[in-house]
């Protein structure tokens, strides 16, 4: 009851946060097709790679939030804070299992000190601040859910096969363990690499593999790697399917000659010693550690990562024979957190708090067994009980500052606010808090946060095309035109900057023929890109050659638009216009920013 309760309170500012801007818009709030539980909606859920991710499970769990409170955020988030709660509820009855495997007590045997480390170990989890990005940001469920499934996966597994057995001990909760998995890589492939946790866990602390590499492939443990088999093949199947759905998603994956090696192994390296270390100090947490524009790879907090690896490294080596599961924990960590390392870079993070939710649990178990050991070797009731103190004074200001974290994403503003003002350079949180300035009427300011993104990523073509719009807003066109031009230069959906930069020649400067080369330029582009199809540069063509008195033109681009929801009714009023003596149309920009 106490790591369910304390798993769920800690994240309770959560519970009355909205959707923020940042995936949870397009997501939920602005995404109709997750919207219930008929063949169509379905279809779509067991099909989609939506913003580069397959995970089917985690739609079903939206799509009943939305049946529960519609668009408010209220039940997602509750949901999110539940299925973290059980998350520490089964870690704590896996803890007990491989603490008890380590100690070779008997299964079932609970003493009351190792109950209490269970405990510990499982608060230093489920109530650290890096928790939070995780189970307080909607867009996330993906990881609790998935998370919650794979340890059922484990414990399952745990239940199969018993210390120093290479027999399965129960068939049941083997087949019960691949389903679970299976669940799990539909909610996220976090478990592609479980088949190698459990190798490293049947080494230590099960020891139903030797600890000697050499001797893994003696015919008494053939049977052992026959039971890996079916996790090998659900592992490299989930892989391939993560990869295919990041690859069909626009603005995810970066080429060799976006983000070269020598930048990606920068960034791992970084990455392996950043996650522990935010472990150890969770200070200056935010919502985006964004790719450096340029990386110099003789930075100092570069340099400082490579001497910190290469440091645990040899530790890690030298206590491998007295102290396994330093070991074991280690490589559980490399194995778990490599895929998102860089090595295929996905999005614009640098490293990502989210990214410690599942790598990160080994540590907890690893400073659970290391306050059993002082309970269980010292003598003295004043270390048993120091030792004691000290954990729940650790506990406690974990939960305090997780507490505090959460805040942080109860809205878009104090989101992006905080981001800047935890001293990391942002393009994206400069963008972001501009684009709600704007919303706000303070266009002044959100052209000085967009331009302050612009100087830290010059080649950030959403950033160009924002500011152009806020520069067309306080009609400083000349300026918005060459927003727009950089924008075209860069952003992935050029025809939205083509568009907008037509309408400002129609509309706002009188210039028909400028229009309606943008409005053709875009068009082109989107035909030369199906992903990126919109009807709107369709209908603003049809509306400015209507008025040009070009209607063999106008009827083409109309009767595309007529086509497709968002500008079929407009189109049609368009046409029937045109149809019945073609009165000029009303001057005003008509399509969305």
């Amino acid at each position: 009851m106490l790591v369910l309760v304390a798993g769920f309170v800690a994240f309770w500012p959560a519970l009355g946060a909205d959707f923020v801007n940042y995936d949870d818009d397009k997501l939920f709030a602005d995404n109709t097709s997750y919207r219930g539980f008929d063949a169509a909606h379905l279809r779509w859920m067991f099909s989609t790679t939506f913003m580069g991710h397959y995970h089917p499970l985690t739609w079903l769990s939206s799509a009943l939030d939305y049946r529960i409170s519609g668009t408010e955020p209220t039940s997602y988030h509750r949901n999110n804070l539940l299925l973290h709660a059980l998350n520490g509820l089964v870690l704590y009855f896996v803890s007990l299992r491989l603490l008890a495997a380590a100690l070779r007590l008997k299964p079932g045997t609970h003493p009351v000190a190792l109950r209490g480390a269970a405990a510990a170990a499982v608060l230093l989890f489920a109530v650290h601040p890096l928790r939070v990005e995780s189970v307080a940001w909607a867009s996330e469920r993906r990881d609790v859910l998935s998370v919650l499934l794979l340890l059922l996966a484990l414990a399952a597994y745990l239940r199969a096969f018993g210390p120093g057995e290479p027999r399965v001990r129960s068939w049941p909760w083997f087949a019960a363990s691949w389903g679970l998995l299976i669940l799990s890589l539909l909610s996220k492939a976090w478990g592609m690499s479980f088949v190698v946790v459990v190798v490293v866990l049947d080494v230590y602390p099960l020891r139903r593999l030797p600890g000697k590499v050499t001797q893994w492939l003696h015919q008494a443990y053939r049977g052992i790697w026959l039971q890996k088999l079916p996790y090998l093949v659900l592992g490299l199947a989930a892989a391939i399917v993560a990869a295919y759905a990041q690859r069909s998603a626009l603005q995810t994956m970066k080429s060799l000659a976006e983000w070269g090696l020598v930048e990606r192994l920068v960034q791992s390296c970084y990455g392996l010693v950043f996650y522990a270390w935010k472990t150890v100090w969770p200070t200056r947490l935010a919502a985006v550690y964004e790719l450096p524009y340029q990386l110099n790879p003789l930075e100092a907090p570069y340099v400082g990562s490579y001497l910190v690896a290469a440091c645990g490294l040899v530790l890690v080596l030298l206590l491998h024979r007295h102290r396994p599961s330093v070991l074991a924990v280690t490589v559980i960590y490399v194995v778990i957190v490599a895929p998102v390392l860089g090595f295929a870079q996905s999005g614009p993070q640098f490293v990502a708090d989210k990214y410690s939710y599942v790598c990160c649990i080994g540590w907890a178990l690893l400073a659970g067994g290391g306050l059993l050991s002082i309970w269980r070797r010292e003598r003295s009731t004043v270390w048993k009980v120091s030792g004691g103190v000290v954990a729940g004074a650790i506990v406690v200001l974990l939960f305090a500052l997780t507490y505090r974290q959460t805040g942080v994403w109860h809205d878009s503003k104090s989101l992006w606010r905080h981001c800047l003002d935890a001293g990391r350079p942002s393009s994206i949180a400069h963008l972001n808090y501009g684009i709600l300035l704007r919303k706000d009427d303070r266009t002044d300011e959100a052209i000085e946060h967009f331009r302050a993104a612009i100087e830290l990523r010059p080649d950030s073509g959403d950033t160009w095309y924002a500011l152009g719009n806020a520069l067309k807003a306080k009609q400083q066109y000349a300026e918005a035109e060459t927003a727009y031009r950089e924008a075209i230069k860069s952003m992935t959906q050029k025809y939205r900057a083509y568009l907008n930069l037509g309408n400002m020649y129609y509309y706002k400067l009188g210039r028909s023929e400028d229009a309606i080369a943008a409005y053709r330029a875009g068009i082109e582009y989107i035909e030369a890109s199906p992903k990126m199809f919109s009807p709107y540069p369709y209908f603003a063509l049809g509306v400015v050659l209507k008025a040009s008195g070009d209607t063999d033109g106008a009827r083409e681009a109309l009767l595309v638009a007529r086509r497709y929801k968002v500008t079929s009714r407009q189109a049609a009023q368009e046409l029937a216009s045109l149809d019945a003596g073609g009165e000029k149309s009303e001057t005003r920009d008509r399509a969305p920013e």
